[in-house]
């Protein structure tokens, strides 16, 4: 596990990665977790508490190419990240302004296991993505997202 849990500090994990950058859209709301479970067995291997977060107003930052998925995703896998953002048409590398709104949910607490088997990561990982689907559901009507959906990819 990273050093940071074996000394028992906080920490905060980006699950999604390229991955999740490749698949962003201005127009929809996506998370990249179908297929990241090691976070959750690192924080069952050290008993932390997952908290579910999700911004709203982030993917409204760049436009992504669209497409392309398995090429994109095989280019990923080689460590380049297949993203083609597009921010402001004047410096496309800038980011569009856009408001962003963290939410945060409640804690999932998670069992000490220092050898969970792959039936408890996926429970865990399957309490997790509710939870954070939950959350999104909660609060999407606040910031003009009241009849879209979260994908998880």
């Amino acid at each position: 596990p990273p050093a940071l849990m074996q000394e028992e500090k906080p920490m905060a994990v980006i699950p999604g990665g390229f991955e999740e950058a490749t698949v962003t859209s201005e127009t929809k709301h996506r998370l990249y977790l179908k297929k990241r479970k090691g976070f959750v067995k690192y924080a069952l291997q050290n008993g932390y508490t997952l908290v579910p977060s999700y911004c709203f107003g982030e993917s409204r930052t760049y436009s992504n190419l669209q497409g392309l998925w398995k090429f994109r995703m095989w280019l990923n896998g080689l460590g380049l990240p297949a993203i083609v953002p597009f921010g402001r048409w004047w410096f496309p590398l800038l980011p569009r302004n856009s408001d962003m709104h963290i939410v945060v949910g409640k804690g999932l607490q998670l069992p000490t296991l220092a050898t969970p088997s792959k039936e408890e990561v996926d429970k865990w990982h399957g309490m997790y993505v509710e939870e954070v689907t939950a959350l999104f559901d909660r609060h999407k009507a606040n910031y003009g997202c009241d009849k879209d959906v979260l994908e998880i990819w």
